[in-house]
């Protein structure tokens, strides 16, 4: 009975060994050994690959524990406080990856397509930011979800120094564009938000930290430019967007503190601050209908007081124009507007 035994058991192993020769490299439980590593074999390249095509399609898993979890382990080893990530690893990384995410974005699972640009979020590459680029344009991709967390993803990467300075600028001016045609005043106040967190973009002090800065600067002021325009034709509520904007512009303008910062906020925005007070009086009634879109109005007009006074280093004056918004008082607002009627250019 032994020797039945034995042999059933030969027999087994022997139809399984050629299977299990080319079933290929076994994925590894994570990718600790890999990240910080100057240089990878193909043996290398092929068990970070048997891991990504174990982990990536899990975020289309029905259970949604199960996507979660794979989403963690997709990006585990990124985000990592106590070990560094290097450049060859993500580049390969990214290269592996690109593939699965690209056709999760693209089909028709949204709760797979949103973890997909949320993973690409945190690979801070090239390739990463130009997969999400690709999916911001309302005409290229009709999911409200899909479109808010690649303009997230790529404001996180444009400020990620591991970007290269060409693509960085490159996806400021496609998020300057997706925001002039985003119907939806929640996506288009993530792509204001994008843009400037790249004027505090972490690349240190030099040439390619300033170059994306001013790139920041200048397409967050055209998109200011085009929300205005659409808030003044009637679509008061994309003025829920412009808040963010002087928020963070005037948080660039006290830790920056140096004079090249404020010269290049002041060149490009002060025109568009100015014009902001007729934007809102064109769209006075619409605006007022609306509390959310009547209190961001408010402190739009507070915070764009504050900066064009320090911005034009004029005396500040006690125009209240949060007060006078709420209040429905036009007056002091159509005083304002006149007041910096000359800074428009």
């Amino acid at each position: 009975m032994r020797l039945i035994n034995s042999a059933v058991v030969l027999a087994a192993l022997l139809v399984t060994a050629p299977a299990m020769a080319q079933s290929g490299p076994i994925a590894p439980p994570n990718l600790s050994r890999y990240v910080s590593a100057s240089s990878l074999s193909q043996a290398d390249l092929a068990s970070i690959k048997a891991y990504i095509d174990r982990e990536a399609p899990r975020l289309a898993s029905d259970v949604p524990a199960d996507a979660v979890q794979a989403r963690t382990k997709l990006v585990g080893e990124l985000q990592s406080r106590t070990r560094r990530v290097s450049p060859l690893f993500r580049e390969q990384y990214t290269a592996l990856l690109e593939p699965h995410l690209r056709a999760l974005m693209a089909g028709d699972n949204l709760s797979a397509a949103v973890m997909a640009a949320q993973v690409a979020g945190t690979l801070g590459t090239d390739g990463a930011v130009k997969m999400l680029t690709d999916r911001i344009d309302p005409k290229d991709e009709p999911r409200m979800a899909v479109r808010v967390w690649a303009a997230g993803g790529v404001g996180t990467l444009t400020a990620m120094p591991t970007v290269s300075e060409r693509r960085t600028t490159r996806a400021l001016r496609s998020l300057a564009i997706a925001c002039c045609e985003e119907p939806d005043w929640a996506v288009r106040r993530r792509m204001i938000l994008s843009m400037a967190n790249a004027m505090a973009n972490q690349r240190g002090q030099d040439a390619s930290q300033n170059a994306v800065r001013d790139a920041a600067i200048e397409q967050l002021a055209q998109a200011m430019a085009d929300t205005l325009q659409d808030i003044a034709s009637g679509q008061a509520q994309f003025v829920q967007t412009l808040p963010i904007a002087t928020t963070e512009l005037q948080s660039t303008l006290l830790t920056a503190g140096d004079d090249d910062t404020r010269t290049a906020i002041a060149d490009a925005v002060v025109p568009v601050l100015a014009r902001g007070h007729d934007a809102i009086l064109q769209s006075w009634d619409s605006i007022r209908q609306d509390p959310r879109s009547l209190a961001a109005a408010a402190r739009f007009l507070d915070e764009s007081e504050l900066l064009l006074t320090i911005l034009t280093q004029s005396d500040p004056t006690d125009a209240q124009l949060s007060k006078a918004v709420l209040d429905g008082n036009r007056r002091p607002v159509e005083t304002a507007a006149r007041r910096w009627a000359a800074h428009r250019g």
